[in-house]
């Protein structure tokens, strides 16, 4: 059974003035409808020490569909991402480490499964534990849904939502999050975690041609999300971030050989086929998850 939870508005917080171990204060990647080339990794690669409190920005652009005139383009109303988070659901897969490079493979062949990441074979729980989304201005309503009955508040929500007035067609917006993330056992061999978000925008009905009611950042289409409705190019492309090992405070072990490892953590197809939906609001402020093709069919 799906809980939501509702979040009201409350200011963005600076990241470094939150007591943890982490001070980044970075953006992860949100690619827009038209790609325009691979942003500065200085400025949109989010990378945080492991076991950091960590404020996360994914900078969302327009997704909709546009007009010359940009003031009369559809506007994106919802944003949903599924969190890798510390359930049976969240799983290891191969994937290269992108180090600010964005060279994201193509969509066929898929992603290989390599087994659950939470916990893997070996005991060691990489999901996501905690995760609170803050509202925006264009976005200034979140509701957090959680599988169980009674959240359980040790444990990721499974998905977040962002609802509001849309975000503005000349210009993008930065959805935001706190995120708990693991720390990395000294005795293990990893270096570095990353963190791959399915995400999708929502969109109003319009009259411009070739408008999306839908479009999904994914790794691989699931049955709700079939390549047609994915970011517009061949390549596999989803929010991330990456953990960072520090090896000068936390060196590997001799038995690593002075190699690193490299996990790379995404949820899986059954739940984001689940949880990657737009929300219907009822006037007393709660919501519900409805289907993407109802969406869709209301909205095309």
């Amino acid at each position: 059974m799906l809980r939501v939870v509702r979040h009201p508005v409350f200011a963005v917080l600076v990241a470094g003035s939150f007591a943890g171990p982490s001070q980044a204060h970075m953006y992860t990647q949100f690619p827009a409808y038209e790609r325009g080339g691979a942003p500065e990794a200085s400025q949109y690669e989010a990378i945080y020490q492991d076991g950091a409190w960590a404020h996360i920005y994914m900078s969302m652009g327009h997704a909709c569909g546009e007009t010359k005139v940009m003031s009369t383009s559809p506007r994106t109303t919802q944003v949903a991402i599924v969190i890798p988070g510390n359930n049976s659901s969240a799983q290891e897969i191969d994937y290269p480490l992108l180090d600010g490079n964005y060279s994201f493979p193509k969509l066929d062949p898929a992603y290989k499964v390599l087994g659950p990441a939470s916990p893997d074979v070996q005991g060691n729980d990489w999901g996501i534990s905690v995760a609170q989304s803050e509202g925006i201005a264009a976005l200034s309503r979140t509701y957090t849904f959680y599988a169980e009955k009674v959240p359980v508040y040790e444990k990721a929500p499974r998905a977040a939502v962002w609802v509001g007035d849309g975000v503005p067609s000349y210009n993008e917006a930065q959805i935001v999050f706190w995120a708990q993330l693991p720390e990395i056992p000294a005795t293990s061999c990893v270096t570095d975690v990353q963190y791959f978000f399915a995400a999708a925008q929502f969109c109003p009905k319009s009259k411009i041609p070739g408008a999306l009611p839908v479009q999904a950042w994914l790794l691989g289409a699931t049955n709700n999300w079939p390549v047609e409705h994915l970011g517009g190019a061949p390549d596999q492309w989803a929010p991330y971030l990456r953990m960072r090992r520090d090896i000068k405070a936390k060196p590997l072990p001799d038995s690593c050989g002075g190699k690193g490892q490299i996990v790379s953590v995404y949820p899986s197809k059954e739940e984001i086929d689940t949880y990657l939906k737009p929300v219907s609001e009822s006037k007393n402020g709660n919501a519900h998850q409805i289907s993407v093709q109802e969406w869709i069919s209301k909205h095309k």
